[in-house]
């Protein structure tokens, strides 16, 4: 009531009279245990109501002391000069908390500050109360990791070609599975496509799981064509410190009716994660697979190049720059443009055109396997997307 050190008043009928009626001068109050060297403060209550209201005082003498200010203790009007540093605010009880958890908290705080605890008295031995003691070491513990290794991911097995681990005959269905493991770690060049900021599988590396499925299917060297391809959501694959066991990506063949242009089979590429028991498979791409006869079809390279004349190699940059800048961040392995022509005139009457140089960029593996390499592939949905000379791929 007084801000001031009080004994043998706290028995007087008229102290806590006074103590009704007068002002309580708390912040004096909080002022003199500072004064004293106070360290620590414990609020006896149901909830730390006086504590906040502590902090905010001892945050007042904390800013005056920074501007120079001194503050006067005690009745004799002598300035006491004493660092202002803040004490440990503990609660003894909280609503939120459990009641024995809260108390054991704060006593925890006490101990690791050397305050010395009456023990038999916490347990409790004092009331015959018994529990059990624990023999700790009398020296640090020693932190040390026994996880089992990660098993290293097998890419392949046998000699089928590259995207397809292994690949399933399913009789009762009709159907052939192919499947592969899509992760940073068995398909390192995925890291140089990242959409805001995410590893994202591009569609062309779904197709060429297809292709090189397909190839594995068709021994008898037919050729094959796609057509009614649609990718109905992206392939995200997880960062290695997210999951380093990745997505497991199946494509799954089912043969349909033959057509009068050779045998027909839909398919379909989803994926799933391995590591979840009941995990539901999201879908990617679906379409149709068409097998044909080879034919020979030569491209007059000659008459192609006299047609697209204008040079348009100071497009490729911006290009790249600007997919950047929509969040869509390609790098080498996906970067395989090096030279660009279009026709000298746009006519919006004729097919949009392009001819463009490709050059497998350093950092892609040997290619041998690939009916198309999914780098390859998604530099010509490049092509096609600069063939009016839109540079922002938006279009």
């Amino acid at each position: 009531m007084t801000g001031q050190p009080v004994t043998a008043e706290l028995t007087d009928p008229r102290y806590w009279r006074q103590h009704l009626r007068n002002t309580v001068r708390f912040a004096d109050g909080v002022a003199t245990l500072h004064a004293q060297g106070v360290g620590i403060c414990i609020e006896i209550g149901p909830k730390p109501t006086l504590l906040g209201m502590a902090e905010a005082v001892f945050d007042k003498m904390t800013d005056d002391k920074m501007t120079g200010e001194h503050h006067v203790i005690g009745s004799s009007g002598h300035p006491v000069i004493r660092s202002f540093g803040h004490p440990v605010m503990l609660p003894s009880l909280r609503e939120s908390q459990d009641d024995t958890q809260q108390m054991l908290s704060s006593l925890g705080e006490l101990y690791v500050r050397g305050v010395a605890i009456d023990w038999r008295g916490v347990h409790g031995q004092a009331q015959g109360k018994r529990h059990k003691h624990v023999a700790l070491p009398t020296y640090p513990f020693q932190r040390e990791r026994y996880w089992v290794d990660r098993t290293p991911q097998q890419r392949r097995q046998g000699t089928l070609r590259p995207l397809v681990d292994k690949l399933v005959r399913l009789p009762l269905q009709k159907q052939t599975v192919a499947e592969s493991a899509f992760s940073l770690e068995t398909l390192p060049f995925l890291a140089d496509h990242l959409v805001f900021g995410a590893v994202v599988s591009p569609g062309a590396c779904q197709v060429a799981l297809v292709l090189n499925a397909a190839a594995e299917l068709n021994r008898q060297q037919t050729a094959c064509t796609l057509s009614e391809v649609v990718l109905p959501q992206p392939l995200v694959v997880p960062a290695e410190d997210e999951a380093a066991s990745g997505r497991t990506v199946q494509a799954i063949f089912t043969p349909e009716q033959a057509n009068g242009h050779g045998p027909q089979t839909a398919f379909k590429v989803i994926s799933f994660d391995p590591t979840a028991s009941e995990s539901e498979p999201a879908t990617h791409a679906v379409g149709t697979l068409l097998t044909v006869q080879k034919t020979t079809s030569v491209v007059d390279l000659a008459a192609l190049r006299q047609h697209c004349v204008q040079d348009c190699r100071s497009e490729i940059g911006a290009f790249y720059n600007n997919l950047a800048q929509t969040e869509i961040a390609l790098g080498a392995s996906f970067q395989w443009l090096t030279g660009l022509w279009r026709p000298a005139t746009d006519d919006d009457n004729q097919p949009a055109e392009a001819l463009a140089q490709l050059r497998q960029p350093a950092t892609v593996e040997a290619t041998t396997g690939y009916q198309l390499h999914p780098g390859l592939l998604d530099a010509c949905f490049q092509v096609a997307a600069l063939t009016r000379g839109d540079a922002t791929f938006g279009e």
